[in-house]
This record gives C-alpha cells, structure tokens and sequence, in this order.
C-alpha cells in the first residue's frame, strides 16, 4: 500500500517535470503527506495539465454521504478495473500524483522501522492516481483520489508486499489521456518501478504520527540519532 509520502521540491521543478500550463496555489513544502489531506494532482483537458488540491481517499460519486467508510486512499491495480468503486475512474478519470518519496514500515522483530524510498535518477515522479467526484444534495462537489498499487520489486519485497504504481515519464501522457479508455493499454503501465532506479533508507519514527509533518521526516537516519518517541 502507499500511506505516505512527501513532495518537497520546488515549483519550478514541478512545472519542469510535468509540463503544468496550469497550477492552483502551490503547497509549502510537505514532508509527511497522509490520507484525509488535501494533495497536489495533475489532470489533462485538452492539450493543457492542470495542477489541482483533492482530497485524498476516493469516494465514489454513488457513495450516500463524504464519508471516511466510503473512501479509499489505494486501489490495487489487480482489480481496479473490476470493482464497482474504480472501474470508471480508471477509464474515464486518471490523474497524476507528484512525489518525490514515499514510505514504508519494515518490521524487524517486534517493531517496525519507517523506511523512506526515493527514485534515485528522478527528483520529482509521478504515482498513477485515479479520481471521482462526489455531489450532495445541494450540488456541492468534492473531488477525491486514489493511488494505484502494484506487487513490490526486489527494493520493497522486504520492506512491504505492496508498493504504489510509479509512472516512467513515458507512460505519462498515456496515463492522463483521457481518450485512451481501453484496458488492454492502460493495465500494462500498473507494473512494479525497477529496483535498480530505487532506493531506500531508513528514516526517525517521528514519521509514524502524521502531525510530524518537518523536514527530519525525511532525513536518513543517523547511528547516533537516539529514538523519537510520537
């Protein structure tokens, strides 16, 4: 699964990486981004890429209420275009969510060490999100997300049993396409990233709390560093 994640890099490499014609306010700096907030997402209309604030944890836009029993903050990519709560976003509503790392807890023992992943070639990447819109009775709407999920790699499989699906830049155009609906070419882009262009480090457990949302968040661990306790 994918719980966490951070996006800390500039504005200008963010409208670099992902060619934005587009963009609401951009966000300080994010270093323990988790479900329930708010979260940059990309869209495509036309010829121009948006970037947009929505919530992450996707409610169907049949759901009786906004309500956290409704939501989803992953969706696997083995059965996204088979539930009911996904099938038409991933044809239909495809978005792009920027990071620039993610992370995991690896259990050693009886505990569980946070661990921050990052892609070593490219500062700033892209999880492949799906997304709905939801309406009440008086026609407000509220847009959600959702990050796809894939087997882990060699990196993750003794960190976690899932990792989210990161797009190589090739894949992106593809990704937000609106027009391109048909499963047999979107299903295999939602394929595990290559170990080789990842890495991982452990990081302090200040990161189990979501409210710890600074920069030793995603700092590599020292041997001196002593234990934070949230």
């Amino acid at each position: 699964m994918c719980g966490r994640y951070s996006f800390v890099s500039s504005t200008e490499l963010l409208k670099d990486t992902f060619d934005l014609q587009h963009m609401e306010l951009f966000q300080n700096p994010r270093y323990n981004i988790a479900p329930g907030q708010f979260i940059m997402a990309i869209v495509q209309s036309d010829d121009h890429r948006t970037l947009t604030f929505w919530k992450w944890g996707l409610i169907p836009f049949w759901a009786k209420e906004n309500h956290a029993t409704y939501s989803s903050f992953n969706a696997k990519s083995e059965t996204v275009f088979d539930k009911p709560m996904f099938r038409v976003p991933v044809r239909k509503q495809r978005c792009l969510i920027p990071a620039d790392g993610f992370y995991e807890w690896k259990r050693t023992g009886k505990t569980k060490q946070p661990m921050r992943i990052v892609v070593t070639d490219r500062p700033v990447f892209a999880f492949a999100g799906i997304f709905d819109v939801w309406r009440d009775k008086e026609g407000n709407t509220l847009h959600t997300v959702s990050i796809l999920t894939t087997s882990p790699n060699a990196l993750m499989q003794d960190i976690h049993d899932r990792m989210p699906v990161i797009l190589p830049p090739e894949s992106e155009a593809t990704w937000l396409n609106p027009t391109i609906q048909d499963r047999a070419v979107l299903e295999p882009l939602l394929i595990p990233y290559p170990a080789d262009q990842m890495r991982a480090f452990p990081v302090a457990s200040m990161v189990n709390n979501a409210k710890n949302d600074v920069l030793a968040c995603v700092e590599p661990l020292s041997i001196e560093q002593p234990p934070f306790f949230d």
